[in-house]
């Protein structure tokens, strides 16, 4: 095989495979707005939704990062909120993170109260119900990052 014909069969595989990746995620960055009231910001990929809802106070906006991704082949989902790179410094009110679709179930969570210590929100923070995990009563008002684990459960079993 010559180098032409080996750099066209390499580049057909990278763009097969970006494709590939393209329909199984979603990745945008998007900013916290303190003193909005209840915002909330969703995406569906693949017949699964995951939105995210808070309301935040103090200082400026920050940019924070979403991703919804369809892993395992189809069997999982994994939506993932969090503050990138530097730690939060708002208020946070309250905070629901839900993940819809067919048949779809949260198995693990990882909620950060901040991510440079790895501290995690106590259990009496949140909420976790079958599709959602939500603030409660309890919780310190610090959040950098929620990001849910659903395992796709088949109709047929």
């Amino acid at each position: 095989m010559d180098l032409n014909t080996l750099f066209i069969y390499l580049l057909t595989l990278f763009i097969n495979i970006e494709a590939l990746l393209a329909d199984n995620l979603h990745q945008e960055t998007f900013h916290v707005k303190p003193g909005a009231g209840t915002l909330s910001i969703e995406h569906e990929l693949n017949g699964h939704k995951c939105k995210f809802t808070y309301a935040a106070q103090g200082g400026t906006h920050e940019e924070w990062y979403f991703s919804l991704e369809v892993i395992e082949g189809g069997s999982a989902v994994m939506c993932t909120i969090s503050r990138e790179k530097q730690s939060s410094y708002l208020y946070f009110e309250h905070f629901k993170m839900e993940v819809t679709g067919s048949f779809v179930s949260i198995s693990e969570v990882d909620i950060k109260a901040s991510q440079k210590d790895n501290k995690n929100l106590q259990a009496s923070e949140f909420s976790l119900e079958e599709n959602a995990v939500s603030s409660t009563a309890q919780f310190k008002n610090r959040l950098e990052k929620v990001a849910v684990y659903c395992r796709v459960l088949r109709e047929d079993l």
